[in-house]
């Protein structure tokens, strides 16, 4: 369980360093549109190599889908993990 959680909690990292704002009704950032490259559906294969906390390696899957809301503002990740 204590592995299956640390990553869902890294997926969940990852997806909230995705979030950045802008001013409503401006036009898309430049740093924000570097971002279009992870929107879309998604499967992902998280392995976890043995360590002192994990004497064994483990494997997670997720399937997810991320996309923009917030009028552009951020970006969400929903799936299963």
């Amino acid at each position: 369980m204590q592995n299956r959680t640390m990553g869902i909690l890294a997926v969940a990292v990852i997806g909230a360093s995705l979030a950045m704002a802008q001013e409503p009704g401006q036009k898309m950032s430049p740093e924000l549109k570097v971002l279009n490259r992870f929107v879309g559906e998604w499967e992902e294969t998280v392995v976890q190599n043995p360590a002192a906390w994990t004497p064994q390696q483990t494997t997670i899957t997720a399937a997810g889908t991320r996309k923009w809301i917030l009028d552009g503002h951020m970006i969400e990740n929903k799936g299963v993990w």
